[in-house]
């Protein structure tokens, strides 16, 4: 039940009267008696009705009389309550009172005794501890986090960063500008037992020109990439930009592995020298006079 200053509508309010002794006029009646239609209400001129809920002197004894006016009956902007004793002869003087409403309850705090904080200029502090419907979105553009303070998660863009993120725990979905890698990143990757890469793009490319655009370009530890440049190398074609067909490797058969002249075909043998390579259409003199090379 609200005790509230201002009244408002629609609210359930409380409020206390003295009703005048009628046998002895200037005193207060100690514990009057109110019957049912002693106390009716008005909202706005309309009809009056009795109240819900019948006054009561409070505490028992005394003059004060309680009354409590429901929700309903607060509902307008001018709440009238006539109070007249239907006794005869009565046992207390008529008495009135009009409460008037507000659209809105003042500002006030929910714990009792605290008082609010304004600001030089009018505006009152916000606790973030205390923000109404947390769990909805907070629109904080013009807020700054302080340096100590930790964000448990950011759903959507981030716009840009400035200074070192300590550590990313999860996947990160994807990263479209560049990313500054520390030595102490790139040794990390280095010295990782198992390195795979499902989905990367151009991230070959990208790298390839990132190290080619370095002023200094220096590894210490880089394992099979040796080996590896050299595979790749002998997979590559001779007209290059592509991989397959006429290889460096198939060009270099010939000069070391088994090779065969046979009605007039010449077969390039594997580094095993039994799995054909290549073959190839040889025209010969009438001598023919080398037939077949295998070397050891």
């Amino acid at each position: 039940m609200s005790a509230s200053n201002p009244p408002v509508n629609a609210v359930a309010y409380r409020v206390f009267v003295a009703l005048q002794d009628f046998a002895t006029p200037g005193a207060y009646k100690a514990n009057p008696t109110l019957a049912a239609g002693d106390v009716k209400v008005s909202k706005d001129g309309g009809a009056f009705a009795n109240l819900t809920t019948l006054p009561a002197v409070t505490p028992a004894a005394g003059i004060a009389v309680q009354v409590d006016l429901s929700a309903a009956e607060m509902t307008g902007d001018n709440i009238f309550v006539q109070f007249i004793d239907q006794t005869s002869p009565k046992e207390w003087a008529d008495y009135a009172v009009c409460v008037q409403t507000v659209a809105a309850a003042w500002l006030a705090p929910t714990t009792a005794g605290r008082t609010l904080d304004v600001s030089a200029g009018g505006e009152a502090g916000v606790d973030w501890a205390n923000i109404g419907s947390p769990t909805t979105a907070q629109n904080l553009s013009g807020t700054n986090i302080d340096t100590d303070q930790v964000v448990a998660s950011v759903t959507g863009a981030v716009g840009s960063v400035t200074g070192a993120v300590g550590s990313v725990t999860g996947s990160v979905g994807s990263v479209t500008a560049d990313v500054g890698i520390t030595q102490a990143g790139a040794d990390k990757v280095w010295l990782s037992a198992a390195r795979t890469l499902t989905s990367f793009g151009t991230l070959v490319a990208d790298v390839a020109t990132a190290v080619w655009a370095a002023g200094t370009r220096a590894l210490t530890t880089f394992g099979t990439l040796t080996a590896d440049a050299a595979d790749k190398l002998l997979g590559r074609n001779l007209a290059g930009g592509s991989d397959g067909g006429r290889t460096v490797q198939d060009a270099l058969r010939p000069m070391r592995n088994k090779r065969a002249i046979a009605a007039g075909t010449l077969t390039v043998y594997a580094e095993d020298d039994a799995t054909p390579a290549w073959t190839a259409t040889v025209a010969t003199a009438a001598s023919d006079p080398i037939n077949s090379v295998d070397p050891s």
